[in-house]
């Protein structure tokens, strides 16, 4: 009898012991599987934060370049001529670095982030003119007319563009450049059916290159120039 209860005993010890062991595997298996997800996950929520963070000052930033390159709801020249001063900034260039510091204390730019602001014009223009198989526009530039005519020189399709100011004729290619009325700018598009040419004029290059590894936010606001289309693009990180 002693020797039957005694092995009841060790049977419930046993069983007692196989089931808290099984418990307890079962428990660490649903702590490592939440460690592990929290692992998994937390990092998303916090780069998704940071870059909501991110976007949030570098909307901020453009509102603060915006207001102070407007006059009322015009380029403010003074302002632009300003904001044109601040270059890339290079570490040994004394000049980049005092201006890159200026503007990032006058658009409240944390001193741990920095910026890029490059803003450019496209005057497009209209050639809808007929001269014999080519196509003409005009456009003034600083109280310069100017005409662009439009052929081709291999194809059916138009590819390039004379521009004259009635003394001198030049020829640049797609992606060139020209001077008009003492200002460069470049020939980003000739239509190939001749009814346009969009120009490029860049008016600011300021800040920092945004490091290829890492967050940033990029906001593109636009306001007219001249008449011109003008793009104000702010990169922040």
């Amino acid at each position: 009898m002693n020797t039957y209860l005694s092995t009841i005993k060790k049977d419930s010890k046993a069983q007692i012991s196989i089931e808290f062991i099984a418990g307890f595997g079962l428990f660490m298996l649903v702590v490592t599987y939440v460690i592990y997800t929290a692992i998994m996950v937390f990092p998303k929520y916090f780069d998704e934060s940071n870059e909501n963070a991110n976007r949030e000052e570098a909307w901020t930033l453009s509102v603060e370049v915006m207001d102070y390159l407007k006059n009322s709801t015009k380029v403010d020249n003074q302002s632009l001529t300003s904001l044109s001063r601040c270059t890339i900034y290079h570490h040994f260039d004394a000049s980049s670095k005092a201006n890159y510091s200026y503007f990032k204390s006058l658009f409240n730019v944390d001193g741990s982030n920095n910026f890029r602001i490059t803003i450019k014009s496209n005057p497009v223009v209209i050639t809808d003119n007929a001269k014999g198989q080519n196509k003409t526009g005009n456009m003034t530039i600083e109280g310069i007319e100017y005409e662009f005519e439009l052929f081709n020189t291999t194809s059916s399709r138009y590819d390039s563009v004379s521009v004259s100011d009635g003394a001198t004729v030049v020829i640049p290619d797609e992606n060139g450049i020209v001077q008009l009325g003492g200002d460069t700018f470049s020939v980003e598009k000739i239509d190939s059916r001749g009814k346009f040419v969009i120009l490029g004029m860049d008016f600011v290059d300021c800040g920092k290159y945004a490091p290829m590894r890492g967050m940033s936010s990029k906001i593109t606001r636009f306001i007219t120039y001249n008449n011109w289309i003008t793009s104000i693009d702010v990169v922040y990180w």
